[in-house]
Order: structure tokens, then C-alpha cells, then sequence
């Protein structure tokens, strides 16, 4: 399968992470890649408690499935206490080995500017544990980039831009020749 998973890992029904995740997916889309959004609001994940992959409920196959087939990577999460969220810690803590050694970027939202290292924590377990490779930009948002569930700061839409020409050029991904007029 040649796809990029978008992992959008707020569980807040107004989400803002959401919000930057669906442009990013559009935007990819727009270049012809083939995406899938993975919601985690849409899935019951069980705490990691250790036990063997095989012993959790059987959706989380599914969902393995989506993880280990993708080609690259978007994850996206809330930032509380400076870091990744409580949800997407979990979710990697069952499902980190579908992210050895691809491609990955990230797109972090917080309540305020100065949250913007919250990313480092991410890309050092996971290139620790996984040999992820995650790209640069990362896109950091915040309060002050959207109005009434919109984002209206130009500059993230340019960072969103260069997170994906970048994603695209490390993970070589290969975008549909588009047809000759």
C-alpha cells in the first residue's frame, strides 16, 4: 500500500489538531497521494498493560494493519505539560512497531507559543525505540492561528506546505504522474 497515515490523536471533539490534520490531508490529496486519516476518536483503545498484541481486542488488528502497510507518516497531537498527550503514548505504546525505520511527521497544537519542544520528546522515543525518521518542519500551532475553527495564519499554511514537500522527498514517496493533456 502506498499511503500516509495521519494519526490525529486529540480526543477533543473541537479539536484544533484536527483541524491542521484534515488541511494536511487535503493538501496531500491535492498532490495525489493516497492518505488515510486515522481518528483515535473513532476507536476504543484499551490502556497498554503489557500483555502480547495478540491479546488485546481483535479491532486493534485492523488497525495494525493500517499502521504497517503505510508508507509514511503525519501524526498530530495536543500538547499537555509540554509534551505529547496521555492518548498518543498509549497508542504508540501498542502499536510503536508499525514505525520502524519509516518516515514521519508531526504536527503539534497548544494553547500557547511556547510549547513549540513538545515535538522532541515524540521524535526522541520513537527514533530511539523504532529508528523512526522524523522530517523538519514540524507544524506548530497554536491559539492565535485559527478564528472560529478555521486557520487563518498564512504562515501556517506555508508550513504545512514545506512539512509536506519534505515528507514526500525523504520518504519517496511517489506521487501519481499526472496524465498529458
Amino acid at each position: 500500500m502506498n499511503e500516509i497515515v495521519l494519526i490525529q490523536s486529540s480526543l477533543n471533539p473541537k479539536s484544533k489538531t484536527a483541524i491542521v490534520l484534515n488541511e494536511v490531508k487535503k493538501k496531500l490529496e491535492e498532490k495525489g497521494a493516497k492518505t488515510f486519516l486515522l481518528d483515535l476518536r473513532d476507536y476504543e483503545i484499551p490502556f497498554c498493560d503489557g500483555r502480547k498484541f495478540e491479546e488485546y481486542p481483535s479491532h486493534l488488528q485492523d488497525i495494525k494493519s493500517i499502521l504497517d502497510n503505510a508508507h509514511a507518516f503525519v501524526i498530530g497531537f495536543p500538547v499537555y505539560l509540554y509534551t505529547f498527550s496521555g492518548v498518543l503514548k498509549n497508542f504508540l505504546d501498542i502499536f510503536s512497531s508499525a514505525f520502524h525505520q519509516k518516515v514521519c511527521a508531526i504536527v503539534a497544537n497548544a494553547g500557547g507559543s511556547n510549547s513549540y519542544l513538545a515535538s522532541r520528546d515524540l521524535m526522541n522515543a520513537m527514533s530511539f525505540e523504532e529508528g523512526t525518521l522524523f522530517i523538519q518542519p514540524t507544524v506548530y500551532t497554536y491559539s492565535k492561528h485559527f478564528s472560529e475553527g478555521k486557520i487563518t495564519d498564512e504562515y501556517v499554511f506555508k508550513k504545512i506546505d514545506q512539512m509536506i514537500e519534505r515528507l514526500i522527498k525523504v520518504s519517496n514517496y511517489k506521487l501519481p504522474v499526472p496524465a498529458e493533456h
